[in-house]
């Protein structure tokens, strides 16, 4: 399955198999200036909570800092078959010490049912 959706600053295309999601990330060229990376967090299913999907880097020496991913395809390899994930993803922008987050992004897939 493959789900693409987009800002005026990112567009992000899920491309999900059965035990995989690959994001592929891209930032509009106005949108590239003080941008640090991406926080980006799922949800299972229809309800509950967004996690962090783990994985990005910490800035040494701040605390409580998202982990960001610096990479504009990432791969999310703790999904279950046949199921339905919400992804969100948020540019980020400013200092370390002093994020300040862009317009989000969210899109929704389903990964492969082997059966």
């Amino acid at each position: 399955m493959r789900v693409r959706n987009q800002n005026q600053a990112i567009s992000v295309q899920a491309i999900a198999g059965t035990e995989v999601v690959l994001l592929c990330l891209n930032a509009a060229g106005q949108a590239t200036p003080g941008l640090l990376g991406f926080a980006i967090t799922r949800r299972k299913g229809a309800g509950g909570r967004f996690r962090p999907i783990g994985g990005g880097r910490e800035f040494a020496g701040v605390a409580n800092s998202p982990a960001l991913i610096q990479a504009f395809l990432w791969g999310d390899y703790a999904v279950d078959a046949g199921t339905t994930y919400t992804y969100r993803v948020v540019p980020m922008y400013g200092q370390p010490t002093a994020l300040v987050k862009g317009e989000a992004v969210e899109l929704t897939v389903t990964t492969e049912d082997p059966d």
